[in-house]
């Protein structure tokens, strides 16, 4: 037990320290007022500066792994306290049916472009549950079932994170040009755009009331985690059944995913005080910065480089069609609004 404290120690120690610095970042008023990032996302860009200065000691491999698949699955799991199925089943059959479609078309179109434009297919699983669902979150649960290289992973999160901040800043500025509703903005806000953090941003620019329906809609698009990483456990187990390498030990069974709907339930049911509930909601903020922090510092610059630049056009090509068909469904949906 100690020896395997004392070998997590040096990586989950600098992963511990990046996620202080980007969570410092992340509430200092100057930057915030500049442009909006979430700690998440300052701390891969951190841990990535960090990890290509110089190489790092054998000896935080063992603590970064650590962090990037345990505590991010957690980090998932208490998710969950964020949603409750009472929030969703205030969305109405329309707010609904809008989610779905705009998850469902977005995955289901990234996949078909990636798989014409030649690029790799965990590469494209990535981009396109980033895009669909809910941002770094999606991506690192994707990879938790799928086990993609850490640089694709990397550049999944930098590009969706990209375009991600591209829409917040421009979204304000289209809803004045567009003449729309406070509720029509609020359901485009979120049902397209990509972060959790982006989409309160650019929800609540123009009001409480567009930024409290943004943020209930994009939270109902997080439980699409749900069935993608369940479609992908089958995928897996149908990819290995093919090369004869099928053993039900070696498939990545989603218990975490099982436990994120086991907590949706329980705040759902609202057994726990709404202090721990609260509690629960900035530990979950804080695992999984430490583990976007980890994966920033494993992921090397010369292996993005070699990816290129068409993934970054996928991600461009996706965040489009997400934003226009969520955009032409308000339309039919909400006629009157």
């Amino acid at each position: 037990m100690l020896i395997s404290i004392r070998r997590h120690t040096p990586g989950l120690g600098l992963a511990i320290l990046v996620a202080l610095l980007a969570l410092w970042l992340a509430h200092w008023p100057s930057l915030q007022k500049l442009i909006p990032l979430s700690p998440l996302m300052l701390a891969i860009a951190i841990g990535f500066v960090l990890g290509n200065l110089r190489p790092l000691p054998a000896t935080t491999k063992p603590g970064l792994t650590f962090a990037l698949k345990k505590l991010l699955r957690l980090g998932i799991i208490l998710l969950g306290f964020k949603i409750s199925l009472g929030q969703i089943q205030s969305m109405g059959w329309q707010g609904l049916f809008l989610v779905t479609l705009c998850v469902a078309a977005c995955f289901g179109f990234t996949l078909w472009l990636g798989k014409k434009m030649g690029l790799n297919p965990k590469l494209t699983l990535l981009m396109a549950s980033g895009t669909s669902i809910c941002g770094a979150s999606a991506i690192v649960a994707t990879d938790a079932m799928i086990e993609a290289e850490e640089q694709d992973v990397a550049y999944a999160v930098a590009g969706i994170t990209l375009f991600g901040t591209l829409a917040m800043v421009s979204y304000p500025l289209l809803q004045m040009l567009l003449h729309l509703s406070l509720q029509s903005y609020g359901l485009w806000v979120g049902s397209s755009i990509h972060e959790v953090a982006q989409v309160v941003a650019a929800g609540f620019a123009h009001g409480e009331q567009s930024g409290k329906l943004a943020t209930l809609v994009k939270m109902t698009r997080v439980v699409f985690l749900v069935p993608v990483s369940l479609g992908l456990l089958a995928w897996s187990f149908k990819g290995r059944m093919q090369t004869a390498q099928a053993s039900l030990k070696k498939i990545p069974l989603p218990w975490f995913v099982l436990l994120f709907v086991v907590m949706i339930g329980l705040n759902s049911l609202q057994v726990l005080p709404k202090e721990w509930v609260q509690g629960l909601i900035e530990v979950d903020q804080w695992l999984l910065t430490v583990s976007m922090a980890a994966l920033g510092i494993e992921t090397r610059l010369d292996k993005l480089r070699a990816t290129g630049l068409k993934p970054l056009w996928l991600g461009l090509a996706a965040s489009l069609f997400i934003s226009l068909l969520s955009l032409s469904l308000l339309n039919l949906l909400y006629p009157s609004v």
